[in-house]
């Protein structure tokens, strides 16, 4: 995998099985395995910025954040500032909320891109 258009494709046409976040991450990096995808998980940006996955792509690094519920304006913040950090190119949030396709397409001079789970097999 090299470009954010290929984690997107595969995003998208992946089932997953969660029942909670923390599943969630564990079905992402089995994905991530599975596909051969080198990726770092918790990867500490700063003592009080930790991101779910980066992945290393043609871009530069990608953070990869996981949200199934929780709070858009929250999200916000978060991702905002995980993008003020210099070593995340851009940003891509996976995630169950309604409101995830609607998040900005852009924060801090750097891309969001987003994908929403719309279905799923809950465990």
């Amino acid at each position: 995998m090299k470009t954010i258009e290929e984690l997107g494709i595969l995003f998208s046409s992946h089932k997953y099985r969660f029942y909670n976040e923390k599943d969630l991450q564990f079905a992402i990096e089995q994905m991530f395995i599975a596909n051969e995808i080198p990726y770092e998980r918790e990867v500490r940006l700063s003592n009080k910025d930790i991101i779910d996955f980066t992945v290393e792509l043609d871009i530069g690094k990608v953070g990869v954040e996981l949200k199934i519920d929780g709070a858009r304006n929250a999200l916000l913040r978060q991702i905002n500032s995980y993008l003020s950090h210099d070593s995340i190119t851009a940003l891509y949030v996976v995630g169950t909320p309604y409101w995830v396709n609607n998040i900005p397409i852009q924060l801090n001079n750097k891309f969001i891109y987003r994908h929403r789970i719309n279905t799923g097999i809950f465990c």
